[in-house]
C-alpha cells in the first residue's frame, strides 16, 4: 500500500429469525480505501450532483495536485504539509457548505494522515 493510501476496515454481524426457531448469524467484513486519487474523484461527484461550488472544486483540485506532487516526491514532510493544507481546506465552512461534503472529505484526508509518520494518528 502506497503512502497515499489507507484501508478502512469495517464490519458488521447480521441476525436473521428462520422459521422453525432456526437462526443464521452472518459475520461480513469489508474495507474501504481512500487516496489521493480517490479524493479527486470525490470533489468530482460532489461538484457534479451540486453539493460542492465550481470555485470550490478548482481550490480543493489545486491542493490534492500538490498532494500528489509530494507524493511523488516521497517526501513525508512534504505529504505531511499538502494533506495538513487539503485538510483546512476540506473543513472550511465557507468553500464547503454543506456539512456532510465537509465531513466525507475531512474524514478522508484525516484517514491519510492518520497513516503517515507524523501524521494524526
Amino acid at each position: 500500500m502506497g503512502v497515499g493510501q489507507s484501508v478502512l476496515l469495517e464490519g458488521f454481524q447480521e441476525h436473521r429469525d428462520r422459521p422453525r426457531g432456526n437462526e443464521t448469524i452472518e459475520s461480513v467484513t469489508f474495507d474501504a480505501s481512500t487516496s489521493s486519487t480517490d479524493l479527486a474523484a470525490l470533489v468530482d461527484r460532489f461538484t457534479v450532483a451540486g453539493r460542492l461550488s465550481q470555485k470550490a472544486a478548482a481550490k480543493l483540485h489545486d491542493r490534492i495536485r500538490k498532494l500528489i506532487d509530494a507524493e511523488a516526491d516521497g517526501k513525508t514532510p512534504k505529504i505531511l504539509k499538502a494533506l495538513n493544507r487539503l485538510r483546512e481546506e476540506t473543513a472550511d465552512v465557507e468553500l464547503v457548505p454543506d456539512a456532510e461534503v465537509r465531513d466525507i472529505l475531512t474524514r478522508d484526508v484525516d484517514e491519510l494522515l492518520d497513516r503517515l509518520p507524523g501524521g494524526q494518528g
